[in-house]
């Protein structure tokens, strides 16, 4: 039998559904075109249920993929443009002036270029890294928790070149719109821009002027020694020889400024705008206590009313370089009177934003071969040199003796060159000034030189001014202390710039840097005071680096920086090997000024990303850091006894050794009797004390440890003298009533009033200062 075809269902219209015959192109209902075949019957409804369910399931799968992706990366920073609730940026950059630089103001309308902050860097990739251990934690803690990372040095560099050009095209585009050159209406150019520039302290600046002799011109207005020999440039085959100083007394940057001289892939990356331009407007990238700051300035300079020359640093052949880098920096400071006196290292730290370190060479047991090495080392390195003469407080020659052999003293000066010839430790410096320069043994005249060394040594005709040749051991007995920048741009480091707040009681605004090392990694930890040269005096500056031991304690000390009263510390150079560690920042001279705080900011340099967050670190954070570094590194001293059972049950250490003063702590292993310890520090000199009194009583528990006391450097223009006499006795009670005597034995042998039961004296009048002396656990 023949079956007949089936009959023709047509087709259904995909915009009114209506059922419309196969041969019918248009719907009769809505005059829509046919589409294209339709699925008929059940075999069309099974096919869109089975294309919808797999629709949902790629879906659902899409979902997971994308939840999985969310917790792949535990320590994979938020995207620069999440808004961070804490109450620290994790990439603050140096704070800028909200009202920016404009031009000449030729009438009310003209706009204002506003510099915007520097944007943060592109967090890295999401990346997998090992388990972190949780630190103990308050709710402050909490809050101020921050992931944070490392990037490499060059990517700042690139993205605040980036910056720096599209604000240099704004305020160009306005010079050429009102037809005027630019000046700067946040460095403005009037007498408070100058400050206090004559002052009696000023022995060694010659020429010194008052601001009254001051005028201001731009280049073009000026007469210069060169004249119109040479055109205005900012660089012309820049040298350290072409840096003058003037009546200004930074020599401190001018030295550091003649050392990056002789770098110019260095000296480059510091001016952003390299070519001499008419409207007069320049930007110099400063690293200004520790962040990095792209500066705007104009070419108005200090000039002398008399001759219409330069009144400050000069740079010769007409070249810009050397006097636009001290105008941005006094603009960074306010005032060119805030430039006075600094120490080489400073500038160091300013001109190249690299680790820099100092090497006093003043202490007694200076280990001078390992000194020379360090001196040879840093030379074969590539860092950059400076050292001080005569700016320290031990002073080994009079400065009538190094005046007489031409050194200057509170001077900075450059180390151009280090030399090992034969058995001759030979180093070749340079003044700033280009003048006044050593005539001793190994000096340009001297008449001891060997011919052969003379004549590699000093050429005919490449003695440049200001520089000389002198042997290490007069080196050392005139100069105080050593300067390296540790430049490493060519070995692609990271840098981390944490800001904090250090010093005061330790208030709960403190942060500490917990980082998580996933292979050996060397690195270097600086530490920065902010607004040191403005505030005009110093804190005490202290890093330290621990392990974070299995319950996520502060551990074991690892490497710390000296303490020392100065505007900066830095731990050197050292490796961690792959784990966990924690790096607090703190200062203790200042413990008893209740709410004075110090902004900071904590940078870390390493040869490998890092990885982390900021913490926040409450007294007991940092009282467990002084303990670790005291039980590593203090000294046990035998105390004087009485009626003490064992010696080796009753431990008290000191620390003084590169601490700035000193730290006592006892350790009483005892198990069932107190330690009345009597600290008497009175014959100390030029120190403060962590309790406010130089001779302290307290009581310390069976199976406890207390640090006693801790002595601060106070003026840093003066040495400082630590005496310390500890007595000790043991006792039943842990009352030390009888130990203290006077009015309290008085009233207690009188009973005309109840006696209190006193254990510490003078007693912890603060919480903090109960967190950091209070007894504790020996053994935790």
């Amino acid at each position: 039998l023949l079956q007949a075809p089936a009959q023709s269902m047509g087709w259904s219209c995909v915009h009114c559904t209506l059922i419309n015959q196969d041969h019918e192109e248009v719907c009769d209902g809505c005059g829509s075109s046919k589409e294209g075949p339709q699925p008929r019957g059940l075999r069309a409804g099974l096919k869109n249920a089975v294309s919808g369910a797999v629709s949902a399931l790629n879906t659902i799968w899409d979902d997971v993929v994308d939840a999985a992706k969310d917790v792949s990366a535990p320590f994979a920073p938020p995207p620069p443009s999440a808004p961070q609730p804490q109450p620290y940026s994790v990439f603050n950059m140096p704070e800028v002036p909200r009202h920016g630089p404009s031009v000449t103001p030729l009438s009310p309308q003209i706009p204002v270029v506003t510099l915007s902050d520097t944007p943060p860097p592109r967090p890295p990739p999401p990346r997998r890294v090992k388990e972190v251990k949780e630190m103990p934690r308050t709710p402050v803690s909490r809050a101020a928790s921050v992931s944070i990372h490392s990037s490499p040095m060059k990517d700042q560099t690139v993205r605040d070149e980036k910056e720096a050009r599209n604000q240099l095209k704004e305020i160009q585009l306005l010079c050429k719109e009102f037809k005027t050159c630019f000046i700067d209406d946040e460095f403005q150019p009037n007498e408070r821009s100058l400050g206090k520039l004559y002052d009696d302290e000023e022995r060694a600046v010659p020429g010194r002027l008052h601001a009254s002799q001051v005028m201001w011109l731009r280049p073009t207005e000026m007469y210069t020694k060169d004249g119109h020999r040479y055109p205005w440039t900012v660089f012309n085959d820049p040298s350290s020889s072409d840096i003058e100083q003037g009546s200004l007394g930074d020599c401190w940057l001018l030295s550091a400024l003649a050392l990056i001289a002789e770098r110019p892939d260095v000296l480059e990356k510091i001016f952003l705008t390299k070519e001499y331009n008419a409207m007069g407007v320049y930007q110099v990238r400063l690293c200004v206590d520790g962040h990095w700051r792209v500066i705007t300035v104009d070419d108005y300079f200090p000039c002398r009313k008399n001759t219409r020359s330069f009144a400050f640093a000069v740079g010769r052949k007409n070249q810009l370089w050397v006097p636009l880098v001290e105008k941005a920096y006094a603009k960074a400071l306010g005032k060119y009177e805030m430039l006075r006196s600094g120490r080489t290292v400073e500038g160091l730290a300013l001109l190249t934003g690299a680790p820099c370190e100092s090497i006093t060479l003043e202490e007694d047991d200076l280990d001078v071969d390992l000194v020379w090495a360090r001196l040879l080392s840093a030379k074969e390195a590539g860092y950059v040199m400076g050292a001080s003469c005569g700016a320290g407080s031990k002073k080994r020659v009079g400065e009538g003796v190094s005046a007489a052999l031409g050194l200057l003293t509170q001077h900075a000066y450059s180390i151009l060159d280090v030399r090992q010839e034969g058995q001759h430790r030979l180093l070749r410096v340079r003044n700033p000034w280009g003048s006044h320069v050593w005539t001793g043994a190994w000096s340009d005249n001297w008449n001891g030189w060997p011919a052969d060394l003379k004549r590699r040594l000093l050429p005919s005709g490449s003695r440049s001014p200001g520089t000389f040749w002198m042997l290490f051991d007069d080196f050392r007995l005139h100069f105080d202390s050593l300067d390296f920048a540790k430049i490493r741009q060519h070995l692609a480091w990271a840098e981390l710039r944490v800001p904090c707040r250090i010093g005061g009681s330790w208030a709960d605004d403190a942060v500490a840097l917990m980082l998580v090392v996933e292979e050996p990694t060397e690195m270097c930890c600086s530490l920065f005071r902010g607004g040191s040269r403005a505030a005009n005096d110093h804190e005490d500056l202290l890093i330290m680096v621990h392990h974070v031991d299995p319950k996520g304690h502060v551990g074991e000390l690892e490497t710390r920086s000296g303490r020392s009263l100065s505007h900066m510390a830095s731990t050197g150079d050292f490796f961690l090997r792959a784990g966990h560690y924690v790096i607090l920042a703190l200062s203790l001279s200042s413990f008893n000024r209740g709410a004075f705080r110090l902004h900071a900011s904590l940078v870390v340099h390493s040869n490998k990303l890092l990885f982390g967050e900021t913490i926040a670190c409450p007294p007991q954070m940092a009282t467990d850091s002084l303990v670790q570094m005291t039980l590593k590194e203090g000294t046990v001293q035998k105390p004087k006894l009485s009626s003490l059972q064992s010696l080796n049950a009753v431990i008290p250490r000191f620390v003084t050794k590169n601490f700035g003063g000193l730290l006592a702590m006892v350790d009483n292993h005892m198990p069932d009797s107190y330690v009345h310890v009597s600290a008497d520090c009175s014959g100390s000199s030029n120190v403060l004390s962590s309790r406010g009194a130089l001779k302290v009583i307290d009581s310390v528990p069976p199976m406890s440890r207390q640090i006693i006391i801790i002595l601060s450097h106070f003026d840093a223009s003066n040495g400082y003298v630590v005496q310390n006499s500890l007595w000790m006795q043991t006792s039943r009670t842990a009352a030390i009533n009888r130990m203290i005597g006077g009015e309290i034995a008085a009233a207690a042998a009188a009973k005309t009033r109840p006696v209190l039961q006193i254990e510490h004296q003078p007693p912890f009048d603060s919480e903090a200062s109960k967190q950091l002396h209070a007894p504790r656990s020996a053994f935790i």
